[in-house]
């Protein structure tokens, strides 16, 4: 079983578009999303119209999908977050909001005789997320993910990435593909599930960011000034 792997696309339709070109190279069984499609950035429909032409693909619901269906914000008014996302909600289409609304919290996949979970981070009892914790050793991603089933763990919401190998459970974080970790990169993976092992591989597809980061920069001022 082959698996491409996207995560925190933020509303850059530009990452997106150049991580589905480089995926395609792969020829995967399943594409999967883990969540923030939108968040953020400055082309919230554009992804979103993009991100639902890919027959097949399993959508997993991010924090700021939730955010930007509802138009809900945990920030305070006057913070530039709460306006990003009160501009987002403002821009999507009804479609596009509905599609956010109907994608999964968490799905499970069967293949090479293991258990993979995919999700966009695990929650507290409460049912909010978890606090990202940045790079996370061995110790934190067994706390992390404690209580939890599964084989292999697919996730995102910690933008950077991260990697482990913890006994024979994998637990698999390729970092964010359109929010400007790395310069002019999107990234995105293929994890490659058999019974006889796990193999994952990072996949940097290269685009020309300056458009979508001068946009943002663009909105983020309008906003600002408000």
């Amino acid at each position: 079983m082959r698996l491409a792997v996207i995560s925190d696309v933020h509303s850059n339709v530009f990452a997106l578009r150049a991580a589905l070109g480089k995926i395609k190279e792969y020829s995967p069984d399943k594409l999967i999303f883990l969540g923030d499609l939108v968040g953020g950035g400055a082309y919230p429909e554009e992804t979103v119209q993009l991100a639902r032409r890919q027959s097949g693909a399993i959508f997993i619901k991010g924090n700021h999908d939730l955010f930007a269906y509802t138009g809900n914000s945990p920030y305070r008014p006057q913070d530039i977050r709460s306006k990003i996302i009160k501009w987002q909600y403002s821009v999507l289409s009804d479609a596009s909001k509905e599609f956010l609304k109907n994608m999964k919290e968490t799905e499970t996949l069967v293949g090479g005789g293991k258990k993979v979970v995919c999700l966009h981070y695990p929650k507290k009892e409460n049912g909010w997320f978890k606090i990202p914790v940045l790079l996370p050793n061995e110790d934190e991603v067994e706390q992390i993910f404690e209580g939890m089933d599964g084989d292999v763990f697919l996730f995102g919401h910690e933008h950077t990435g991260s990697f482990h190998v913890i006994g024979d459970k994998y637990y698999i974080n390729f970092g964010t593909c359109g929010n400007y970790v790395e310069t002019g990169l999107a990234r995105c993976g293929i994890v490659d599930v058999t019974p006889e092992k796990v193999a994952y591989k990072l996949i940097n597809a290269e685009y020309d960011d300056e458009i979508p980061k001068k946009k943002a920069e663009e909105i983020l001022k309008i906003l600002g000034d408000k």
